[in-house]
Formats: structure tokens, sequence, C-alpha cells
């Protein structure tokens, strides 16, 4: 499963860890957070804290080439 929605107030959207390393793979790749979110159907604003939390190009970008991060 994807993801599951809380309908109470505040609502947090709970995704799977591997959606949330794809969209930081795509990123790191040079797709745009709005083609992320668009392709994994999770919210833009979800793809941008992704983002600024967990790393953005340049320490994922081992990533894309099947390094661990923080190898350089």
């Amino acid at each position: 499963m994807q993801g599951v929605r809380e309908d109470v107030k505040g609502a947090k959207h709970h995704h799977d860890e591997s959606v949330r390393e794809r969209a930081l793979r795509m990123y790191a790749n040079g797709m745009s957070m709005r083609a992320i979110s668009k392709v994994l159907q999770v919210p833009l604003g979800m793809v941008f804290t992704w983002i600024k939390r967990y790393g953005g190009k340049n320490e994922q970008s081992s990533w894309s080439c099947g390094g661990e991060p923080g190898m350089s």
C-alpha cells in the first residue's frame, strides 16, 4: 500500500518509505518536484518536505549511480 490518509483534523498522509526513496532518486536524477508529485501521486508539499528533510540533489546524487549516501 502506497499510503493511508487519516480523516481527522490536521490529517497526516503516511507514505511507504519506498515511495519516499523513489522520490528522492527521481529528484537526484533531475526530475522536478511537481513531476515527481504527479508520477507518484503524492502531494507536492510532501515531495518538498522529503527533499528538504532527507536531502536534495547534492546528497542524493551518489544514489543515482548506485553508491551509498555520503560516499563520494
